[in-house]
This record gives C-alpha cells, structure tokens and sequence, in this order.
C-alpha cells in the first residue's frame, strides 16, 4: 500500500520500507558508503527500533505513552507510596475507576 510522505516522514528506495523520520531511517542503513544495505525487519527490532501503530518504522519507541508519574502523598506516613498525578493516571487506572 502506498503512502502519502508528508513531514519527516521517510520511504527506503531500496527496501520500500517506511520511516516514521530521517532518524529511523539512518538508523536501518548500515555499512560503509560504498557498500550501504538496510537492516532486515529482525536486524531493525534487534537494534531497538519498531513499527508503530500506523505501521512506520521508529527509531526509539515508546514502550508505554501514557506515563505515570508520582508525586508524594500529603500527610502520610514515611516510607509510604507515592500516589500517581490524577490527570496523567494511566488508562488502566482510569477504566477501574469507572467501575
């Protein structure tokens, strides 16, 4: 399936791969200049890259996008947990919350 390139977006002339940016991108090329070839598909995961959920390639991705950050809980006790900021709670968090 062909793809609108539009932003950083990449696609490989010679493996027709395509690349979430330009970072990816050189990150699947390997080699001297004369001699360059891309990384296979196994070489690209083994070097820590992956495909997203649209299906590009990523240099670094992220392993979880909704973060849970902490923040000290007022007034308890030492050595207790810290609470997670209610706004940047998790989904799965979020979901038994509902319930």
């Amino acid at each position: 399936m062909k793809r609108e390139l539009n932003g950083d977006h990449n696609q490989c002339p010679r493996c027709e791969e395509y690349f979430n940016s330009t970072f990816a991108f050189d990150k699947h090329r390997v080699g001297e200049y004369s001699a360059r070839r891309c990384l296979t598909a196994e070489e690209m995961q083994s070097v820590g890259m992956a495909q997203n959920a649209g299906g590009w390639w990523v240099g670094n991705p992220r392993v979880n996008a909704i973060s849970s950050p902490t923040v000290p809980a007022q007034n308890q006790s030492a050595g207790s947990e810290a609470t997670p900021i209610a706004s940047e709670a998790s989904a799965s968090d979020l979901a038994m919350e509902e319930k």
